[in-house]
């Protein structure tokens, strides 16, 4: 490029430059240009609403207690960013150059050349309420100069200024206004839910003592449960919005809604949400919509399905409070349980708040603390198979119960027994509610059970004990002293060396502070095999049925159950009792049998075992044994063989076919007939007893060996 073409493309430059300048200044090709400019054209400080006008639609933002709504043609919250946006937009509106049509030096009418300008229509029309009054601006097309023209209403000229106001009006799409969270109650303080739309509609209130689905409070819910609900209405995000035309609620689904929820508060302020169809084939996102009234909203969206998908599978038994009662453990201070028709019991805690004691009707008696404990949590504790509704008030309950608690409060519950006729459920129910928690008999039982069940375990104490006699209804006796050094010492004079003084003791010691293991419901103590233990002259004493280790104190109603390792101890021998006192060489006789009757009349022949001259084995026949260490064995276990435990004769229609016997000749011209019958019962002559284990498993093992050969050794 030369020097030549390279001046005449400055000049050409300097030419346009020029001309754009001379445009920018002198404003609209007619108008007379005005010297003073006013220095904003919007002013205020809080603004009420902003309308904009554009062609057939109106647009309505209003301050509704400091949050912003869009008002026309719908209602719905907007963000605060965009209000910011148009505020700022407008007090921003400083004229750069202000022009006229009305004086004498226009050159074309002012109809004509606002139509140019694009304010005759405007383009749109934008109104402001703020504290210092009304605004309307008229907004024009944009200049070539970088600027947009711009009329206020009943002021003919025209002003060209910044194009901010005019791109957030005329290129904004409504959609983006809306917020991205939309506006919730707080859950604390909502009180009415209702949904609708599922299985079954719900009517949620809650008062000072938690949520209820009745309105007159009578079917109690739980608090987590409905908080929950509320919550999900709570911090909605939509993913995106997709129609504001009220027409297209069909098409979403949400003409008529799969779920409603509406929630509220003291205050009248209430938020609606609708479900309706899923807005894609994997469901995960579902078309809805939002108000703060009870009316339907145009404006649709799309949400999250999770969790808000649930809502119509929603149901009363879902959200009811499972507890009979809502106490927790720590709050109970006492419990009275009147049984009708049967008695009352009613246990609190002491007034030194240490402990617990009766009221009624046991005032002589301590609670068993661990027991009494559990009785009064026990409403805590139990856990409803289902609701159905509560009684009427023809059918009368079978207990009323009072639960006391903390600051003066009590529960009250009735429980009734099943309409259907089950032993295995009962029906408790609140005070003032309408429906009934079936209750698993089992875990109220203790409420319906004896008083006697929840004494001290503990018995009282008697004093001193320096002597016991233990007695039993098979005639045998065993007396103890306590002794200051050595402990329990046997009274008796024969055997004094075979006593079993160290399982005394442990009698002995439990007599020093006895603890039962229950209390039982049995008014008198079960008829059989009884042991008497006396604690001395002017103290009771303790009878006690063996086999079922069950006793009584005489100076005490009710029948105890004892512990397990006590039990024994009465019925135990507590000296040696031998049952053949015989060494195995003074045993010269063993014949072996089964003992004919009825029931067996086809029995082998008995088997004898004798020792020869030599010191062998032999048969009744003088045949030598081959099993000589059995019989060997035989012997020595007969010999010096001693009763475990005396136990009283059997009757004869007791004894149970067929029975072993072992006839026994001794040196001294003795004969002993030992027998054992199939509940492992030994007798001889008239001495029934039981044998140790290990000699009646010997015994038993020789005696198969032997049966197995009783006609040929």
């Amino acid at each position: 490029m030369n020097f030549k073409t390279t001046l005449v493309m400055l000049v050409l430059l300097a030419a346009i430059a020029g001309a754009y300048l001379w445009m920018s200044s002198a404003g609209p090709r007619g108008a007379s240009p005005q010297e003073s400019l006013p220095d904003t054209l919007v002013t205020g400080r809080e603004f009420q609403s902003i309308t904009i006008q554009q062609q057939d639609q109106t647009l309505t933002l209003e301050n509704q207690e400091g949050q912003w709504w869009q008002t026309q043609p719908v209602r719905f919250p907007v963000t605060g960013e965009t209000v910011e946006t148009l505020v700022n937009a407008g007090l921003s509106l400083v004229p750069r150059k202000v022009f006229s049509y009305d004086d004498e030096s226009a050159t074309i009418a002012p109809g004509e050349a606002l139509s140019t300008l694009g304010l005759e229509p405007p383009r749109a029309t934008v109104t402001y309420l703020s504290d210092t009054g009304t605004h309307q601006l008229l907004l024009g097309t944009y200049s070539v100069a970088g600027s947009a023209y711009l009329q206020l209403n009943g002021d003919e000229r025209v002003y060209l200024v910044d194009p901010t106001l005019h791109n957030a009006v005329l290129n904004a799409d409504p959609k983006s206004w809306r917020p991205q969270t939309l506006p919730t109650l707080d859950a604390n303080r909502v009180n009415r839910i209702t949904l609708t739309g599922g299985p079954q509609d719900l009517n949620l209130t809650r008062a000072e003592d938690g949520w209820s689905l009745a309105p007159d409070g009578g079917e109690r819910a739980d608090d987590e449960l409905v908080t929950r609900l509320a919550m999900m209405a709570q911090h909605l995000k939509p993913l995106s919005y997709v129609s504001d035309a009220p027409d297209a609620l069909t098409q979403y689904g949400l003409a008529e809604p799969r779920a409603t929820l509406t929630t509220a508060d003291a205050t009248g302020a209430r938020q609606t949400l609708r479900l309706g169809q899923d807005a894609d084939l994997g469901g995960t996102s579902v078309y809805a919509t939002w108000s703060d009234t009870d009316e339907a909203s145009p404006v649709v969206f799309v949400l999250p399905a999770d969790p808000i998908n649930e809502l119509p599978r929603i149901t009363a038994d879902l959200l009811r409070d499972p507890r009979v009662v809502t106490a927790s453990p720590g709050t109970i201070r006492g419990q009275l349980v009147n049984r009708v028709g049967r008695d009352t019991v009613e246990i609190n805690q002491s007034p030194d708040g240490q402990g617990l004691a009766f009221v009624e009707p046991e005032t002589g008696y301590d609670p068993d603390i661990q027991r009494a404990s559990r009785w009064l949590t026990t409403l805590t504790r139990v856990e409803p198979t289902g609701h159905v509704r509560a009684p009427r008030e023809a059918q009368a309950p079978i207990a009323l119960i009072e639960l006391r608690l903390t600051g003066g409060r009590s529960e009250y519950v009735r429980l009734y027994a099943d309409r259907d006729g089950r032993e295995d459920v009962l029906l408790a129910v609140r005070e003032s509610e309408t429906v009934a928690a079936l209750v698993p008999s089992e875990q109220v039982a203790p409420l319906l059970a004896p008083v006697v069940t929840l004494r001290d375990r503990n018995l009282p104490d008697v004093g001193p004990i320096e002597e016991l006699r233990l007695t039993r209804d098979d005639g045998e006796a065993f007396n103890f002293a306590l002794d200051p050094q050595q402990g329990w010492l046997p009274q008796n004079d024969d055997f004094t060396d075979q006593w079993h003084a160290d399982r005394f003791k442990e009698l002995g010691d439990w007599v020093a502070s006895p603890r039962v293991r229950s209390w039982t419901a049995l008014p008198e103590l079960p008829r059989g095999p009884t042991a008497r233990l006396s604690l001395g002259q002017g103290k009771p004493a303790y009878v006690v049925n063996v086999d079922q280790q069950l006793g009584q104190r005489t100076d005490l109603p009710g029948v105890f159950r004892l512990p397990e390792v006590i039990a024994p101890l009465f019925g135990e021998e507590y000296r040696q009792k031998l049952v053949l006192p015989y060494r195995p060489d003074q045993i010269t006789r063993v014949t072996l049998g089964i003992e004919s009757n009825p029931d067996s009349p086809n029995l082998p022949p008995a088997a004898t075992i004798s020792r020869n001259p030599q010191g062998v084995f032999v048969d009744a026949q003088g045949n030598r044994f081959d099993n000589q260490a059995q019989c060997a064995a035989l012997l020595n276990t007969l010999a010096g063989l001693s009763a475990k435990r005396i136990i009283p004769a059997r009757l004869p229609e007791q004894r149970q076919p067929p029975i072993r016997f072992w006839e026994l000749a001794t040196d001294d011209g003795q004969t002993h007939r030992l027998q054992r019958d199939n509940l492992g019962v030994w007798s001889l002559n008239d001495l029934t007893f039981f044998i140790e284990a290990e000699d009646d498993k010997l015994l038993k093992q020789l005696d198969t060996a032997w049966g197995k050969a009783l006609v040929s050794p």
